[in-house]
């Protein structure tokens, strides 16, 4: 599983411009390995962990423009006043480049599932769940 992070790491540096140390680059990761309702993972904080690593050993990122996020600490609230913060900056000052990876769980809405959308497209209604996710509110 560590040598696909790396691989998966080193695909996405490629993406990258050689010079990022001049640009204004933010990179948000979130890994959630521990939950309070749902099953664990086994290497999605350890997956964002390496990530890090790479974009701030190989990537030219600064450890300032990089923000984890783990485990207990990625509530529904701090993602929410993570992401918040990246468009304050970006307000402030344009941002060149920005990364945002989740590892963790995917649940349901509670949205009635299947109906199409504007565009035609059928909505899925899946979304990324935070460490303090609860399915007591799924159950009808």
């Amino acid at each position: 599983m560590k040598v696909r992070s790396v691989l998966l790491s080193l695909l996405l540096l490629a993406c990258l411009p050689l010079d990022a140390a001049a640009l204004n680059n933010r990179a948000l990761l979130i890994g959630i390995s521990q939950y309070a309702e749902l099953e664990g993972l086994k290497y999605a904080d350890a997956d964002v962990k390496t990530f890090s690593q790479v974009l701030t050993e190989f990537g030219g990122y600064d450890r300032s423009q990089v923000t984890l996020v783990l485990n207990t600490e990625a509530t529904k609230e701090r993602i929410r006043k993570e992401v918040e913060r990246v468009v304050a900056d970006s307000r402030r000052q344009p941002i060149d480049h920005f990364i945002l990876m989740f590892a963790g769980h995917g649940m349901p809405s509670q949205i009635e599932a299947g109906r199409a959308g504007a565009s035609g497209a059928v909505e899925t209604n899946i979304f990324l769940a935070p460490s303090d996710a609860s399915t007591a509110r799924l159950v009808s």
